[in-house]
């Protein structure tokens, strides 16, 4: 059964930069449950969400900045992804959740590090969201004008015990 599309996260007048974090070590990382058909429901999840809309609703910015997933004419897709790492305390305090990290994909196909930025957030569980989410590769995004370009995409984290 497919996983649902999260929400659309509201969405602000202005891009804001969170601040760069180290993220802190994980105790014996346990992969999160479910990590095979993880990988390939959040793979689904990015490339579904540029097909059904589901992105920042930032307007397209001239001059090499970063558009909305909706607005390329083709989105990017998932080249490298690395699974998170299940927290040891959150494991064994029971807690699951989706983190929704919203990311710029650069011309390059990386993750802009200070693009990072937690959209829907499930404390104990956030900072490994974000240390997988930037590692993870893309395929660049190609514009309507056949360029490459910068791309906003929220990616849905899921931490299931199951």
């Amino acid at each position: 059964m497919p996983a649902p599309l999260p929400e659309k996260a509201p969405v602000p007048e202005e891009v804001e930069q969170a601040p760069q974090e180290e993220a802190p070590a994980l105790e014996e990382p346990e992969s999160a449950a479910g990590t095979g058909a993880m990988g390939a429901v959040v793979a689904g999840l990015v490339n579904s969400a540029a097909k059904e809309g589901v992105g920042t609703g930032l307007g397209v910015a001239s001059g090499g900045e970063a558009v909305d997933v909706k607005q390329v004419s083709r989105p990017p897709t998932v080249l490298q992804q690395v699974l998170p790492q299940y927290p040891r305390p959150a494991r064994s305090q029971g807690i699951e959740g989706l983190v929704l990290v919203r990311i710029i994909i650069g011309i390059d196909g990386r993750v802009e590090p200070e693009s990072l930025r937690i959209i829907r957030s499930v404390p104990e569980l956030d900072a490994a969201a974000l240390a997988a989410v930037r590692q993870w590769r893309f395929s660049p995004a190609l514009g309507r004008h056949g360029r490459l370009v910068r791309v906003i995409v929220d990616i849905p984290v899921q931490f299931s015990l199951k």
